[in-house]
C-alpha cells in the first residue's frame, strides 16, 4: 500500500472505531509500545459523537512514514491533530491523550 492510499485508509479506520465506540479496534492501531486501551478508550469518548458526523481532514506535509492530520468535525466545530505512520510496513496512529480544540475562525 503506498502512503497516500496508507495515511488515508488509517485516518478512515480511526473514524469508523470512533463512531462505532470500538476502542479495542483502535487500540490495535497505535505504533507505539506503550498500552493502547485506556487512550483508545479516550478518544472513543471524546470523540464518538463527532466521528458520527461530517468530518474533513487535512493531511499535512508529504508523509512518507509519518503524516500529521488535522482532523475538523462539523458538529461540535472542534478539531484533532493526529499522528498516522508506517510501522513495520503497516500503517497505524501513535495515541496520545485527545485534545479536542476548538474551531478556528
Amino acid at each position: 500500500m503506498d502512503q497516500k492510499t496508507g495515511s488515508l485508509r488509517t485516518v478512515q479506520q480511526i473514524l469508523w472505531h470512533r463512531a462505532d465506540r470500538n476502542a479495542d479496534a483502535m487500540a490495535a492501531l497505535h505504533t507505539e509500545d506503550d498500552d493502547a486501551g485506556s487512550m483508545a478508550r479516550a478518544w472513543s469518548k471524546t470523540y464518538a459523537k463527532d466521528a458520527q458526523g461530517q468530518v474533513t481532514a487535512d493531511f499535512e506535509g508529504a508523509g512518507s512514514v509519518r503524516q500529521e492530520v488535522v482532523l475538523h468535525f462539523a458538529e461540535s466545530r472542534r478539531t484533532q491533530e493526529i499522528t498516522v505512520r508506517i510501522d513495520d510496513e503497516t500503517w497505524g496512529a501513535i495515541l496520545d491523550s485527545p485534545n479536542p480544540a476548538p474551531e478556528s475562525p
